[in-house]
């Protein structure tokens, strides 16, 4: 276990990852002639026999992503590289990294899809030497660099294909379903790696944020490895641990013994928090103000509590994309998110 975990700790500079195995060394070339199957079948059943796969908030299910889009018209390809918490900068660091296999990831899914465009969104202030390279090896055309903040909850596939293209996602909806197909930088070099080499998949990049030491882990781990290796590893030992996975605000608490790799990479050890009664609702307003998707959550609590389909529907529970930004700012701790995912469960 030792020797496939490599941690990178913050304030420390951050990368590069130490190169999976089969990473290149040399210049980046431009990827001509490949790849040799057109079929998006083909390839479909190709990547998730290598272990290639997806499903997480930034990159959702890939592997039905690819099966939509063999039967829809898709005009862009989106990565992004965007990192919600600059605390825990996984992606950038990716992007940083792997330009190659990146590139070769959406060259391939441009083919596959034939999408005439492809676009990578990334923080305004990052340096674009690395675009640079990947532009160089994409051969498919309309490659295009998007300068967009990684404001949270921006990665959210609702938010983020109708700031880039004003095309209105239900939460919960494929990309694909409105003629996009949208990955995050891991899955892309997850992609890119199997174009290249034609592996299995045996690693996957991975963020630890302690929250008890207040450092952030870069790793390289093993697919399939447990979290409680992980932690061991780092040296994470605390009896009240509890886990959660992706952005942190998302509240989706994860057990020790969940195995690693398709799924969210980003993980949150922290303290338990004893659970408080919430003081009454004082109507504030903060939960609406703050809601991206400007539904009403307090009134979705009041629909919850009195088991109200129809209202839950007029305050906006089809619109709601679990970001869990209401519970955060709401000065009586009501548990807002709570409510929602009972809401959407019945």
């Amino acid at each position: 276990m030792s020797e496939a975990l490599h941690p990178i700790e913050l304030p420390e500079p951050v990368g590069p990852f130490r190169p999976m195995p089969g990473t290149p060394t040399a210049e980046p070339t431009k990827l001509i002639g490949k790849p040799s199957l057109s079929d998006i079948a083909d390839w479909r059943s190709r990547l998730l026999d290598a272990g290639v796969n997806a499903n997480r908030v930034a990159s959702p299910n890939l592997a039905r992503q690819l099966e939509q889009a063999s039967d829809a018209e898709i005009d862009t390809v989106i990565c992004s590289v965007l990192d919600t918490d600059p605390s825990v900068p996984l992606n950038a660091s990716i992007a940083d990294t792997y330009p190659t296999e990146i590139s070769a990831g959406l060259d391939l899914l441009a083919k596959l899809t034939g999408s005439p465009r492809i676009w990578i969104t990334a923080d305004p202030d990052k340096s674009s030497s690395w675009f640079s390279a990947m532009s160089l090896q994409v051969d498919s055309g309309g490659l295009k660099l998007v300068p967009l903040r990684g404001d949270y909850p921006q990665t959210d596939p609702t938010l983020m294909l109708y700031t880039l293209l004003q095309r209105r996602l239900a939460p919960g909806n494929l990309p694909t379903e409105k003629g996009a197909v949208l990955v995050d930088a891991a899955a892309a070099l997850a992609i890119g790696r199997c174009v290249l080499f034609d592996p299995p998949v045996r690693e996957t990049p991975l963020a630890v944020r302690d929250h008890f030491g207040q450092k952030t882990h870069l790793l390289s781990v093993p697919m399939g490895v447990k979290l409680s290796d992980v932690c061991d590893f780092l040296g994470i030992h605390h009896e009240d641990a509890v886990y959660r996975a992706g952005d942190f605000l998302r509240d989706a608490w994860i057990a020790p013994d969940t195995r690693l790799g398709t799924g969210e990479l980003v993980i949150h050890p922290t303290a338990r928090h004893l659970n408080a009664n919430p003081d009454p609702c004082i109507r504030c307003g903060w939960c609406l103000e703050a809601c991206p998707m400007r539904i009403h959550p307090a009134g979705l609590l009041d629909a919850a509590q009195t088991e109200d389909r129809r209202a839950a529907k007029r305050y906006g529970l089809d619109r709601c994309i679990e970001c869990g930004i209401c519970s955060y700012v709401c000065p009586t701790r009501l548990p807002l998110l709570t409510a929602i995912q009972g809401l959407k469960r019945v």
